[in-house]
This record gives structure tokens, sequence and C-alpha cells, in this order.
């Protein structure tokens, strides 16, 4: 959060017009992006810079097109799409390191994000390495206030740990990491950051 320079201006229309124009495009290339992505998997235990936490349930537009302005830039970044995932038995093993092994979490804080468990699973390890000091976290908040999201947490049951966490060392790793860790507070804690960033004044 103190890469973020903070701002009160509201976004011009017509730079509105253009992310949705982008959005929609990523969203027509589908497979095409998505295949793309599956060719630039970092090899095993090397850093990636970026790792985009979402829920694609209704925010995969947004994150194709977040996905491809960080790689303009050169970032490697780690996206978790169904694709780019395309080997299932082995999903929960991938996140897992990642999450172990990316410098920023880039959490992208949609209505149903609180529903999925591999999103709050990832959001809560992402939390847990930044109060360890091992990664920056940021958070997104995505067609939902940051009030109205806090208050959908808060009546939500966190959902259980995706099970298959337990099958690979990278897995045990993280659970290890959200060890007597309390879900229920990860969602203030999201929210704290993003006060942080409007707070943090000149200091970007």
């Amino acid at each position: 959060h103190r890469y973020a320079t903070p701002t009160s201006a509201a976004p011009s229309a017509a730079a509105t017009t253009s992310a949705a124009s982008s959005c929609a495009q990523c969203d027509g290339e589908g497979a095409g992006l998505e295949q793309q992505m599956a060719g630039e998997k970092i090899a095993d235990g090397e850093e990636y810079d970026v790792f985009l936490c979402h829920s694609g349930k209704d925010s995969k537009q947004l994150c194709h097109w977040i996905y491809r302005e960080l790689r303009q830039y050169g970032l490697r970044v780690f996206f978790d799409s169904p694709i780019f995932m395309h080997n299932a038995a082995g999903v929960c093993e991938h996140i897992a390191g990642a999450l172990l092994r990316t410098r920023l979490g880039l959490c992208v804080l949609s209505p149903s994000f609180v529903s999925s468990e591999h999103a709050v699973m990832e959001m809560r390890a992402l939390l847990q390495r930044c109060s360890q000091r091992s990664c920056m976290f940021v958070p997104a908040f995505y067609t939902v206030s940051v009030s109205a999201w806090i208050r959908a947490w808060e009546v939500c049951t966190p959902p259980p740990l995706p099970p298959e966490l337990e099958r690979s060392p990278d897995g045990r790793a993280v659970l290890a990491l959200l060890d007597g860790t309390d879900p229920s507070t990860a969602g203030s804690e999201a929210a704290r950051f993003q006060a942080d960033v409007y707070e943090c004044g000149g200091d970007t």
C-alpha cells in the first residue's frame, strides 16, 4: 500500500469508458488470453511480482484487464484462471506455491469474494505474510463500497480451508502460516489497508 498514490478525484468518463472497453475486449478474447498466460508460468521456486487474488464469479473481466496491464510492465503475475490452472489436481499446490513466493498480493474484493473458499484462503495467507513483512498487500474494492463489503463479511460464515492443501508441501506450509489466525478478522484487516492508502498523504 505504500506504493499507491492517493487521490480523491473520481475517474473521468473517458477513462471509465476506456477501462470498461478494455475489460470487454479481454473477456471477448477469453481463451486466447488464458492460453497465452498458460505459457508464462515461472519456474518452480522463483518469485512472482504480483499474486492476483479474486473471485471469478463477478470480477473476471476486470482481472483479465489488470493482468494484461501488469504484464505490459514486465511483471510476473500469478492469476489462477481456469485455463492457466489447467491441471485441476494440482490447483491448490500451484496456488499455495505462488502465495508463498510473491512479492505483492493484489486482492480484488468484489461482492462474491466472501463466499469463495480459495479467494478467502488466499487473502488470509497474503495478510499473514504481510504482517510478517514478507510481502505487500493491496486491496481493490470492486463494485462495492468498503463499508458494504465489511458488512457482507461480518454476516457470512468464512468458508473452510480447501482440504486439498494437505496434499502438498507448499499447501501444508500455507496451513501452518494460517494456524492460529482468526478468519473473522480478515475482512477488517483488508479494509485497514484501504484506509492506509488514503491516509498516507505524499508518501508514494
